[in-house]
């Protein structure tokens, strides 16, 4: 895991197992917001962005603008595993917080874009939390992204200039996670449902004319787990 300067910016495509090319490159650019950088006192314009570094790792980066038209960029990746869609969520992730950390919050923002969190990493959710200023704001703030997916054209886009720079990333890892998605969105529909048939038999149960309709009502088990209700309500809500 290495943080470090980019010299040009180009751009980025896929194609499988292709040796890592070191080359620097920009996938795809965030929106623009001031935050606070460092333990500097006067806000930034901070764009992050999915991109590689000229040493061929693959991740997110930050372009820096100070007030005094100072501009800097930086780029954080791995060389495996390459993920597109995880790294796109970092830097939606990166857009929501008010305060960045140039040696930590690239490296953070790009774990916690995954829903699985283990070990040692799970202190990163925490440390978050603390920059964030409200730690289940910012766990909100999380379960928001990682309901998040491209849209066709942004994912078209992103893999137009994935193939034009000869870049790698991993194909698998966009399918599971679209996979995923339509999993969790399906779940939430059936639920949804439930949720109207209860209430319709609540209302005739507080009806006494009604209770005999009311006891002719049936509830629909959606799911196994009834718990994974409020997980996917904050999911995708």
């Amino acid at each position: 895991m290495v943080l470090s300067p980019r010299t040009k910016v180009f751009g980025i495509n896929h194609r499988k197992e292709r040796p890592v090319l070191n080359k620097s490159a920009v996938v795809c650019i965030g929106q623009t917001s001031k935050k606070f950088f460092n333990g500097e006192t006067e806000r930034v314009d901070i764009t992050p962005f999915v991109g590689q570094d000229n040493v061929g790792q693959f991740g997110i980066g930050l372009f820096v603008t100070r007030p005094n038209g100072t501009k800097q960029d930086w780029t954080w990746g791995l060389i495996r595993p390459r993920h597109l869609i995880q790294s796109w969520r970092a830097m939606k992730l990166i857009e929501e917080i008010p305060r960045v950390v140039l040696h930590g919050t690239l490296c953070h923002c790009w774990i916690l874009a995954n829903e699985n969190i283990y070990g040692y990493n799970k202190k990163y959710l925490d440390e978050e939390g603390t920059v964030y200023g409200d730690y289940e704001k910012f766990r909100e703030a999380r379960a928001k992204v990682l309901a998040m997916f491209p849209t066709d054209d942004e994912l078209k886009a992103m893999l137009a200039v994935v193939g034009e720079q000869e870049l790698d990333v991993r194909v698998e890892e966009i399918e599971e996670q679209r996979k995923k998605l339509s999993s969790a969105e399906e779940i939430l529909k059936r639920l949804i449902v439930v949720d109207d048939i209860r209430r319709k038999r609540d209302c005739l149960k507080a009806d006494t004319h009604s209770k005999r309709e009311a006891e002719g009502v049936r509830i629909p088990n959606p799911v196994a787990f009834p718990k994974l209700k409020s997980f996917f309500l904050k999911l995708l809500g």
